[in-house]
């Protein structure tokens, strides 16, 4: 037990990934196809931005991803299309807490994950065990702050865009390698650091691009998964990530578990391993593969109820900003 403690704590020296599941904007477009209300709003006006989001990189540039200003957009495209944008810069070489030396590192890519990540208390995570770390409970309570400033002053596209961004973290947390450190499965005795890193992201990226594929292909049902209109109930947007992670983190033993029997060895390396062609179009052997998806599954399910209850209590502000947006003049 001493042995896998001091490998842990090695390990931390390390950058961690920041990906959780591959592909946003399909994550949120399933959710919320059932969700009939957002389709009785009118079109939303595509307007600039003029205000000011504390906290992020402030040289981010909010670049649009198709439309200009003066287009108009559905409400759920919105939502879709910018579920992705925290993982596009805002959050990137920040230094803000000690932790981010444990969770990601503060420069490059890898520099978001503090923001992205969140273990919680009580579980088995270095250095302090006992205290939560991560800063995505915060970072999504920030942006909802922006969505709900946004729409009192009428602005439904930039709330909408700000609401999609606090989803993300809650989309994060449901990932198990999101909410969990690593697992003993992982470690590399002769390269606790590097090779223990190499390994866990080598599975997680290999599971994150498999996962995705079969969603996209509506493959296992997995779609399913995340389709229906119940909703988890939350005290506030932190609540609702901590939340989520912590249930996250209890599937996370059965799932590496059961990715480690489905791939196989070959990403038990301690150097970089892409996964092939052949690894995301692979659908054998199938006691490991029905394992992964019957830890999988709950995830989706679990995620997709989180984004519709993240989105409930702003139905008010949104059917009211958009509303009174379609009855305003068009400049």
């Amino acid at each position: 037990m001493r042995i896998v403690a001091w490998i842990t704590i090695l390990l931390l020296a390390a950058p961690a990934g920041a990906l959780a599941w591959d592909g946003h904007d399909r994550l949120t477009r399933l959710a919320l196809a059932d969700v009939a209300w957002l389709d009785s709003l009118p079109p939303v006006l595509v307007t600039t931005r003029t205000d000011r989001v504390s906290e992020i990189r402030q040289d981010y540039a909010f670049p649009y991803k198709g439309e200009r200003q003066g287009d108009q957009l559905a409400a759920r495209l919105i939502l879709e299309r910018y579920a992705m944008e925290p993982d596009d810069g805002p959050d990137q070489e920040l230094r803000v807490s000690w932790q981010q030396r444990f969770m990601g590192g503060y420069t490059g890519m890898s520099s978001r994950g503090y923001f992205h990540m969140y273990y919680p208390s009580w579980t088995v995570h270095f250095p302090l065990p006992a205290t939560a770390m991560g800063a995505a409970p915060d970072r999504a309570a920030l942006w909802c702050e922006a969505a709900k400033a946004a729409l009192a002053r009428g602005d439904t596209y930039w709330g909408l865009r700000y609401l999609a961004c606090a989803m993300h973290y809650v989309e994060d947390l449901g990932q198990p390698y999101h909410a969990t450190q690593t697992s003993t499965r992982f470690v590399v005795p002769t390269s606790p650091i590097a090779g223990t890193t190499k390994v866990t992201s080598n599975y997680h990226l290999a599971y994150e691009a498999w996962i995705a594929r079969r969603v996209a292909e509506d493959a296992l049902e997995l779609g399913q998964a995340l389709r229906g209109i119940d909703l988890e109930k939350f005290d506030d947007p932190a609540d609702a990530v901590r939340r989520v992670a912590r249930k996250a983190h209890e599937q996370s033993g059965q799932l590496f578990g059961a990715c480690i029997e489905f791939f196989g060895d070959r990403f038990r390396q301690p150097v970089d391993v892409p996964a092939t062609e052949t690894d995301l179009a692979r659908m054998e052997p199938a006691g490991p593969r029905d394992r992964m998806i019957a830890a999988t599954r709950p995830a989706l399910a679990l995620t997709a109820r989180a984004i519709r209850g993240f989105l409930e209590p702003l139905r008010p502000a949104i059917q009211f900003s958009v509303l009174e947006g379609a009855r305003r003049p068009r400049p």
